[in-house]
């Protein structure tokens, strides 16, 4: 099975929407606006976009569905659709992942207050995933405001 296929498969189908043709799965739950930002990472409310894989798997289906088709008219009608709903889940996919990119900006923003070009020069420096960015961004708060580190002492370091 595929990278792609095992992330579909904790996806939840849609039912169809006139509007909404080309999602066949309902977005992530993220959590509300207000929660820390340590547990909207453990979330994973700034992971990929699940557009990304949505529009992957799209491509792997066309690619099944091509197999069994000769005929040329038909291949065509059936990559034009397939390619269509792929078109309009990047389209997604880009906006979202705008979306949570803003928000993760914002996040740390206000709870490190740190600037844009702080934040970049974490994310340039940082080798891991988001929490250790997380907590590399934390541990250089807490030694700046030491009198701040209560904030953090509910989190485990993972």
């Amino acid at each position: 099975m595929s990278y792609v296929r095992d992330k579909i498969a904790s996806f939840t189908p849609v039912k169809y929407n006139q509007f909404y043709w080309w999602r066949r799965f309902k977005m992530r739950e993220t959590l509300h606006p207000l929660k820390p930002l340590y547990d909207k990472i453990k979330n994973g409310d700034y992971e990929m976009s699940d557009y990304f894989y949505q529009a992957k798997y799209e491509l792997e289906l066309m690619e099944e569905k091509l197999v069994g088709i000769k005929d040329v008219k038909a291949r065509h009608e059936a990559t034009g659709l397939s390619m269509e709903r792929y078109r309009r889940l990047m389209d997604d996919f880009e906006k979202d992942e705008d979306k949570i990119i803003k928000a993760l900006r914002k996040d740390f923003k206000v709870v490190f207050g740190v600037s844009e070009e702080e934040l970049d020069r974490y994310m340039e420096e940082c080798e891991g995933d988001l929490m250790c960015l997380y907590n590399t961004v934390k541990q250089d708060y807490v030694r700046k405001r030491p009198d701040k580190e209560y904030l953090f002492q509910h989190q485990t370091n993972n």
